[in-house]
């Protein structure tokens, strides 16, 4: 596909190569603040991401 315009970009088809049973994608999050938890938030309403660890060495355990 071919967008015309001034600037013109060949955009490839997309094909996942990926079988349908693949397993999800495994995701660590840098930081549990306000970005940190709308991602894990999100990561945990999709089926396709499974969060591996969360690193945030200034909160306290209890907090997470």
């Amino acid at each position: 596909q071919v967008v015309s315009g001034p600037s013109s970009v060949f955009v490839p088809p997309i094909r996942s190569h990926l079988p349908l049973d693949a397993m999800p994608a495994g995701m660590g999050i840098n930081g549990f603040g306000r970005i940190g938890r709308l991602v894990f938030r999100a990561a945990m309403g999709n089926p396709d991401v499974c969060v591996k660890a969360v690193n945030d060495p200034f909160m306290d355990l209890k907090y997470m």
